[in-house]
């Protein structure tokens, strides 16, 4: 039995009774289902079920039942209270009995006003132990990251087996084409698609499967399975269906689809293509196109309007004669709803779905001449839908993509003077709204690499424990809690693929910033290179280290990157960066360094290609500087991987807490010479970041002059040592809006952020030979060499 649906109906029942809305389309009705029937908590006097960041209208009751099932040792009395925003709306009691039991909780709520609340089920007993075995809960009337959501679903019967695909959130995910059972579906993550449709054809006797698909821009295009010899066919268009045509006709298969509201379609004969035609349907919006086979002779083209009427043309490849079918039996592609596990309401990259459908028969009727009203009733397709949930983890198929920015150092605003380039020059910038206190990520966070930056618990041989959650790293992505405030075995670390950067001064006042994950391009890995391994992942610490020492001497010091609201111990003041290598790492294997260079310029060129802007104070947040006292680590814990205010604060990127800003960062790999040479560690050799040596051992890069501390207006840029000032002259409203210091006999940098500074942001570099105060402090990052190819 599938309680979730019972559950609807029961609320749906509720909710009329007491009056509220009806659940119509034209009410925008919300409804969320959370089911998790391997909850498996074991609690004694206390505990609480969290559905936090619900979104509700104002004067709409809001209808929650849940079944929570409990496993009592021993004859019990519990208390349920029902939460929202810390104040109590709701009290049950019900004894348990032992064994298994189910409470039921039911509650209408009506809000003062629309927008995010947080609903709690909070259980309270006596001492015994318990066990939650189960939860199911419908919302009616809320949506959330759990809200029930249409997908566009498609079936393929294929010479091998079946092929089911569907769309969900802009991605097309894809179970193994060549099953034939419904019960073994395993869906994966195959490509970012608005719209799609699979054929199956042979081409010189041996059949391939090919899609049609609309991507993020709007584009019709068909590529093969493996996404190769892809070709553009429109553009404009929102939906698209393909289908084989009879064995009688002279085409291979067809497309239909919809462009700028009007139903068109293309046919496929071997290798040629012909023309777009428009289907003879009246004047209208169009929304949605469909294709159905009736027998072996007849294809029909199913058209919706915007005003819900739908058409019906018979054998569309010669709908030239107009003509309609009066009343046709046929099947239909159908919409499912799929629902996620409780513990997994933000982790969107874990899929948990399954589908059986059986799509009932209906009749269509038509009128037989374009210049007739037209039909306007709905499609009545009649589904009996079962859904079960089960676990099945997509593998993320990265498209490969090139994004840049061209940098104009003759524009001194630091916003326009940043274009789009390559496969970003369509894109819009993320940003801090600072007004609203949320993070618009436009899209990037769907997008290679930021779709694959997560934070975990890294253990100290480089294994991860667990991935957290990204808008609470106090949990895992299963809901359950996660220790990041121990220092000891484990850290919090966020996961960075590997990204390939490059610098181009296309003159002296252009540079061009770019990343990809293109193998045809030979960009550096300098971030991912690590004594002359190149790595497929790095782990850069989500927090400045805290530092344990059981004396008073550097050699036991020991980094963690842990949350805390304890102070924290940095350096001790006058530790050289060729003692800092003395610092013991006997807990830890090879692979941890102190944040070198190499990964803060990576750093700075996925914030450019995120934000498109100079100026990151504007752009994401001030961050803190000029503070005599560091502030604790770990505030901004539950506030998602993006976070920053207009005003003195920390902020968060890339899950980073505190990137710039809140004490000066070491970053050694670099050095600067008497005669303003520039040199850069080769992360091929296998010299640590931290040696410090003669300049020989250090490759040089360029010629510079020194200086001093200065706003840039203009800098050079290379692969080896990321962006140096070239001129000065500029401000903190100008140009790069941070300062940069460059002087003579320096072996390394610093993100500016002592209680000296009166200014950071991301470009706020600072030449730096020593860790000399103790409001310098370190990130460590992991290079893990086991996970190269």
């Amino acid at each position: 039995m599938n309680y979730g649906k019972i559950a609807y109906l029961k609320t749906l029942d509720l909710e009329q009774r007491l009056g509220g809305i009806s659940p119509t389309a034209e009410q925008g009705f919300l409804c969320s289902e959370y089911s998790y029937d391997a909850y498996n908590r074991t609690f004694t006097n206390f505990h609480e079920i969290d559905y936090d960041g619900l979104a509700i209208r104002a004067t709409s009751n809001v209808c929650l039942q849940s079944k929570i099932r409990i496993n009592a040792t021993v004859n019990e009395l519990v208390k349920i209270k029902v939460i929202v925003n810390e104040n109590e709306i709701g009290y049950f009691d019900q004894m348990l009995i032992v064994g298994d039991n189910d409470v039921f909780v039911n509650k209408t709520y009506m809000p003062d006003e629309s927008g995010n609340v947080d609903f709690k089920i909070v259980l309270e007993s006596g001492e015994n132990e318990k066990t939650i075995k189960s939860v199911n809960t419908i919302f009616l009337g809320v949506g959330g990251a759990n809200a029930t959501e249409e997908i566009e679903l498609r079936a393929l019967k294929t010479s091998t087996g079946l092929c089911v695909s569907y769309i969900l959130g802009n991605k097309l995910f894809i179970a193994n084409p060549s099953i034939d059972d419904f019960s073994e579906l395993s869906f994966t993550m195959h490509m970012e698609a608005l719209s799609h449709s699979i054929i199956e054809r042979e081409e010189k006797g041996v059949k391939k499967l090919q899609i049609c698909y609309v991507d993020n821009e709007n584009n019709l295009k068909i590529c093969d399975f493996d996404g190769k010899n892809e070709i553009l066919l429109d553009t404009s268009v929102t939906k698209v269906f393909a289908k084989n045509t009879p064995i009688s006709c002279d085409d291979d298969f067809i497309v239909c689809y919809i462009k700028n509201g009007r139903a068109k379609y293309i046919t496929f004969a071997e290798n040629i293509v012909a023309s777009p035609r428009e289907l003879p349907l009246p004047l209208g919006e169009y929304i949605d196109v469909g294709i159905v086979n009736s027998d072996d002779d007849y294809i029909y083209c199913l058209v919706t309007n915007s005003s819900g009427a739908n058409f019906i043309l018979k054998s569309i490849l010669e709908v030239s004669t107009g003509k309609f079918v009066e009343s046709v039996k046929l099947d239909a592609s159908m919409v499912c709803v799929k629902y996620y596990y409780l513990p997994f309401l933000e982790e969107k990259t874990l899929e948990h779905v399954c589908v059986h459908a059986n799509v009932g028969l209906s009749y269509y009727m038509a009128f037989n001449n374009l210049d007739k009203k037209p039909f306007v009733d709905r499609l009545n397709v009649n589904c009996a839908l079962k859904s079960e949930i089960y676990d099945c983890t997509p593998v993320v198929v990265d498209k490969p993509v090139l994004f840049g920015v061209r940098i104009n150092m003759l524009d001194s605003n630091p916003e326009t003077c940043v274009t789009y380039t390559d496969d970003a020059a369509t894109l819009e910038p993320a940003y801090m709204d600072f007004d609203a206190d949320r993070f618009i990520d436009s899209g990037w966070l769907d997008r290679w690499p930021f779709n694959s930056i997560k934070p975990c618990i890294l253990s100290k041989s480089g294994d991860v424990v667990g991935y957290l959650d990204p808008n609470d790293y106090s949990k895992f992505i299963d809901g359950s809690s996660a220790d990041i405030y121990t220092a000891g075995e484990n850290d919090v670390m966020i996961e960075i693929p590997k990204i390939k950067y490059n610098f181009d001064m296309v003159d002296d006042n252009t540079i061009d910033v770019k990343i990809t994950n293109r193998e045809d391009l030979d960009y550096s890995v300098r971030a991912h290179t690590f004594k002359g391994t190149v790595c497929d992942k790095i782990y850069v610490a989500a927090y400045h280290s805290k530092w344990v020492s059981s004396g008073e001497s550097v050699s036991p010091y020991r980094p963690y990157s842990v949350s805390g609201t304890e102070d924290r111990t940095i350096y001790l003041p006058g530790v050289k960066l060729d003692r800092i290598k003395t610092i013991s790492y006997s807990r830890k294997l090879e692979g941890y360094e102190h944040m070198p260079h190499n990964v803060y310029i990576m750093l700075q060129c996925l914030y450019l290609i995120m934000f498109r802007n100079l100026n990151s104070q504007k752009s994401l947040g001030e961050g803190l500087y000029g503070k005599s006292v560091l502030d604790n680590s770990g505030l901004l814990d539950k506030k998602g991987m993006y976070y920053g205010k207009n005003v003195q604060h920390a902020i968060k990127i890339f899950g980073i807490e505190n990137l710039y800003g809140n004490g000066a960062c070491f970053l050694p790999g670099m050095a600067v010479d008497v005669q303003f040479n520039v040199y850069a560690l080769d992360p091929m050799s296998d010299l640590d970041y931290t040696y410090k040596g003669s300049t020989s051992e250090y490759p040089k890069i360029f010629k510079t002059s020194a200086q001093g501390t200065n706003y840039p207006t203009r800098m050079k840029a290379f692969n080896e040592v990321g962006f140096i000032i070239d001129a000065k002259g500029g401000s903190k409203e100008t140009y790069f809006c941070d300062k940069s210091t460059l002087r003579v006999l320096q072996t390394g940098f610093r993100i500016a952020g002592r209680s000296t500074d009166d200014d950071t942001g991301i470009f706020a570099l600072v030449d730096g030979d020593a860790c000399d105060t103790t409001d310098c402090i370190n990130r460590l990052v992991y290079f893990d060499r086991r996970s190269t190819k």
